[in-house]
């Protein structure tokens, strides 16, 4: 999920965070990968792990929709509400589905054994200890 510019982090889940980097970058040869572990502010944070975000996306959607008659994918409008609302960090579930394919993310899926939770940091200055914890592939 990409939701516009910011560093990207997995919350909790080391695993996650080397998967998308052999995902991502496993076949390009003699390229380095690391995984840093950090703690980050959340500040003032466009968060759709609560229903009070997706109520905040689903109205924006509505509104982009009725002023300019066009419709918007889910990681455009996400991108396009943080800057309205002048977000430090975003933060959002990735649903994974039991076969490990990918789900739209706010589909309803109670069935699933887990979900991700992703933190777009869009102010650098928000992350305040790094740690490198993993090399390679």
């Amino acid at each position: 999920m990409h939701c516009g510019p910011g560093v990207y982090f997995w919350e909790g889940s080391l695993a996650a965070a080397k998967n998308w980097a052999r995902q991502s970058y496993g076949k390009q040869g003699e390229l380095n990968i690391g995984v840093l572990k950090s703690r980050i502010r959340l500040g003032s944070c466009l968060d759709f792990c609560l229903i009070e975000g997706r109520d905040l996306l689903a109205e924006f959607i509505q509104k982009v929709k009725e002023a300019r008659g066009m419709r918007l994918d889910p990681c455009t409008a996400i991108s396009m509400l943080a800057n309205e609302v002048q977000a430090n960090t975003v933060r959002l579930p990735e649903v994974k589905a039991q076969q490990g394919g990918r789900k739209k993310m706010f589909d309803e899926a109670p069935s699933l054994p887990y979900v991700d939770i992703i933190i777009c940091v869009r102010d650098l200055s928000c992350i305040e200890v790094s740690e490198h914890i993993y090399n390679g592939l």
